[in-house]
């Protein structure tokens, strides 16, 4: 799955520093050092079969989806890379 920022507008709210969102701590970047914030931003996630239970291991289908998710992030290095000019 790929989100943009953008993606999570509607979850934007006011909260205290103990209960922020991702989008809410971005959107207060940009209003206090924009020129610190990124561009672009981009999240690759995999969805969460039960939130319910944790343990320190992966369940199988998090095992399976694991090679795909990696196979993006190195995608998306790669095409920053070629948009930015480096290697």
């Amino acid at each position: 799955m790929f989100f943009n920022p953008e993606d999570f507008n509607d979850t934007i709210g006011d909260a205290s520093a103990h209960d922020i969102n991702l989008a809410t701590a971005m959107r207060i970047g940009r209003e206090m050092e924009p020129e610190m914030m990124p561009d672009e931003v981009c999240f690759i996630a995999i969805e969460a079969e039960d939130i319910g239970t944790v343990n320190e291991g992966m369940t199988p289908r998090l095992v399976e989806a694991k090679p795909s998710a990696v196979r993006a992030v190195l995608h998306q290095i790669e095409e920053f890379r070629a948009r930015s000019g480096k290697d």
